[in-house]
């Protein structure tokens, strides 16, 4: 009885974000004002989810081999080895899947 089967799973993230910041500070020393302006951009952020799994086929296989001796009187003995051998096999499979952002840009590719 024998049974073969073999899988792999890989995952990964990426992660990235950009924020700008600006600040200005004008002094004027001789009529003694001062002036402070700050400048933001919106915090924008990527995220990216990658999981690719594949398996190989399963295959089931069972053997059977008696072994009969047949001995004829008078005579030499005969030997026979008839084999029953039963072999199934389960298609494997390939699965990717990306995920963006918050979960709306989804892709799924299956082979």
């Amino acid at each position: 009885f024998e049974v073969e089967f073999n899988a792999e799973a890989k995952a990964g993230v990426d992660v990235s974000a950009d924020f700008e910041f600006e600040v200005e500070a004008i002094l004027d020393r001789v009529n003694g004002t001062h002036e402070f302006t700050s400048k933001s951009t919106k915090l924008t952020h990527w995220e990216e989810f990658k999981f690719h799994e594949s398996s190989s086929p399963l295959k089931l296989s069972v053997s059977f081999i008696p072994m009969l001796t047949l001995l004829p009187i008078p005579g030499l003995p005969v030997t026979l080895e008839p084999t029953l051998k039963s072999e199934i096999n389960f298609g494997g499979q390939s699965v990717d899947v990306k995920v963006n952002r918050d979960g709306t840009d989804v892709e799924h590719e299956e082979n």
